[in-house]
């Protein structure tokens, strides 16, 4: 069999035959796990601040009335609609947002920028350029969602130069309260 054919049968396998595949092959190779150490750390430290802007972006821009409603009716039950619109922004924004404080806890500051980066900069075009029949309906919660994530990210006592940067591309209008004094 071909190298080609033999790495392409190993990227095609499932996340969860990946997973019993790496910890497998680490355990029977264990001079490796210093090199694959490495390699995943610098992997999981270079997200695109971009793509992070884009799926928050997309998210929040592809709810329609279809989705309050039936976040309204909910499988608890009927739910206020101001509620229900704070749990599909929950939805969208939430994922990313526990990525951020993951690469916090594991100390991966350049990643946790990006994802700091991503949210805010994909919830302030979601403000200015969104589409969503639902768009006025979440009103002051990408301005929360951005605050928040600056918030959480500037706990982490980032480099003075980091935090400079980040500042700069929080929104002029959003530029209120203790995080900016």
């Amino acid at each position: 069999m071909k190298r080609e054919d033999m790495l392409s049968f190993i990227i095609e396998l499932n996340e969860s035959e990946m997973i019993k595949f790496v910890r497998t092959f680490l355990s029977q190779n264990p001079e490796s796990i210093k090199k694959a150490y490495r390699l995943a750390k610098d992997i999981a430290d270079q997200p695109d601040p971009e793509v992070i802007s884009d799926e928050v972006f997309t998210e929040l821009d592809l709810y329609d009335f279809d989705d309050l409603n039936a976040q309204v009716a909910g499988a608890d039950g009927y739910i206020d609609e101001v509620d229900a619109i704070g749990e599909l922004f929950e939805k969208a924004v939430e994922p990313l947002m526990d990525e951020m404080r993951k690469k916090i806890k594991l100390g991966l500051a350049g990643a946790a920028k990006a994802y700091c980066v991503g949210i805010i900069e994909g919830l302030r075009q979601f403000v200015e350029e969104g589409t969503s029949e639902l768009s006025d309906w979440f009103v002051d919660l990408p301005e929360e969602g951005a605050r928040q994530a600056l918030k959480e990210w500037l706990a982490s006592e980032p480099a003075e130069a980091d935090k400079a940067e980040v500042m700069k591309l929080f929104p002029e209008e959003w530029r209120d309260g203790d995080l900016f004094r």
